[in-house]
């Protein structure tokens, strides 16, 4: 599972100058679909490896709690901690 996660950070941060124009509903919507493909990725190689994987119900659980504390975390960054997106300008120093 954290292999996959680390693809799936390496997956985001790789297209993050894209990512970073997006408008934040189409931003989360990405970052779902990361979370997802992590999830069924995980699943299918416990499936592979022949490993009993969690109860279904369970990886549902965790995505959406994973994919609706994201929202979360951003507007505590935002907020609390003061981080912002960078501007083109800033991009270049």
């Amino acid at each position: 599972m954290a292999a996959l996660a680390v693809l799936g950070t390496e997956f985001l941060r790789a297209r993050s100058h894209f990512i970073r124009e997006f408008p934040f509903l189409l931003e989360w919507a990405v970052v779902t679909v990361v979370i997802a493909g992590v999830l069924l990725g995980n699943r299918l190689i416990l499936l592979i490896l022949m490993v009993d994987p969690p109860v279904l119900g369970l990886s549902i659980l965790q995505f959406l709690a994973t994919s609706l504390a994201y929202p979360l975390t951003v507007l505590f960054s935002k907020y609390a901690l003061g981080v912002s997106k960078i501007t083109p300008a800033e991009l270049n120093r």
